[in-house]
């Protein structure tokens, strides 16, 4: 059986192909995206592999091995460069590239007919291309979220409860009575520790927005905790203030730190709303 093979058509699926795994790969990576050395990256690729659409025994063996490694790092390195990891990058495209043949073998397995044209193999490709970026972005930023959640124990007026908090790099909010870094906790988590009066106390101040430092000053332990405001500001957000008082202890599980007399902001729960942790450290605390 005599099967004729267009090599422009091998080229144009192979060259569209890589670009949008290079594409992808570029985006996870967070690198500046620069379009001539993607192209010609994926160019490079997809030239490599027609002399192997000819004769396809070359791929077979450690020697196809070797021509598949070699051809993708090579594809990888002109396109992207090696700052940031080679192989990393390599291995992000290469998984990228095998989530995407299996997405466009199940829908070619589906669909009512076994002849596919160019068109049809294209939309195929970007399908699968935009299938996988959501897939591998929602993959990367949980495990981000997961690699800066820190396990605490909060130790306060003899009791001792333990959270998962999130390492936030990027705010910083100060307590300047106390010259320290403070950390944000639930209200939910807070009232744990609390007694009942400095509950109440907590609660009018989440709904009201008003302190009362008379009636803080009449708190059996206002003393030793010391509920006072401090001024926050937010990206996107108006400037505001929040209820802060010192916590005994604060043992960060993973590091083994322990931070004394630690001020500790109290928010509304809703900021923690279906996540994992229930309080912020700060990158001054770990």
């Amino acid at each position: 059986m005599l099967i004729t093979v267009y090599l422009d058509l091998v080229f144009l699926i192979n060259f569209v192909a890589n670009m949008i795994v290079l594409v992808i790969t570029c985006r996870l990576m967070r690198q500046r995206m620069k379009l001539v050395r993607i192209i010609l990256g994926a160019g490079f690729g997809a030239v490599i592999l027609l002399p192997l659409v000819i004769r396809p025994g070359m791929l077979v063996g450690v020697k196809g091995i070797i021509i598949f490694v070699g051809t993708g790092i090579g594809t990888v390195y002109i396109a992207l460069g090696k700052e940031g990891g080679l192989m990393k990058k390599w291995c992000l495209s290469t998984t990228i590239m095998v989530l995407m043949g299996g997405i466009i073998s199940s829908v070619k397995y589906k669909l009512p007919v076994t002849y596919m044209d160019i068109y049809t193999l294209l939309c195929l490709l970007f399908f699968s291309g935009i299938v996988v970026f959501i897939l591998v972005n929602h993959i990367l930023e949980k495990k981000k979220v997961m690699n800066n959640v820190y396990r605490v124990i909060l130790c306060h007026d003899g009791k001792n409860i333990s959270e998962k908090m999130y390492l936030d790099t990027g705010n910083l909010l100060w307590d300047p009575l106390f010259d320290k870094p403070a950390i944000i906790l639930s209200e939910e988590v807070v009232e744990r520790l609390l007694s009942k009066e400095e509950k109440m106390f907590v609660k009018r101040y989440i709904h009201e927005k008003v302190f009362g430092s008379s009636e803080a000053l009449l708190l059996h332990k206002q003393k030793d905790i010391c509920f006072h405001e401090v001024a926050y500001e937010s990206v996107g957000k108006t400037s505001g203030k929040l209820l802060c008082f010192l916590m005994d202890e604060v043992v960060i599980v993973n590091d083994g730190k322990w931070l004394t007399k630690q001020p500790v902001a109290v928010v509304d729960d809703a900021l923690f709303c279906k996540k994992e942790y229930k309080g912020l450290l700060f990158l001054n605390d770990v």
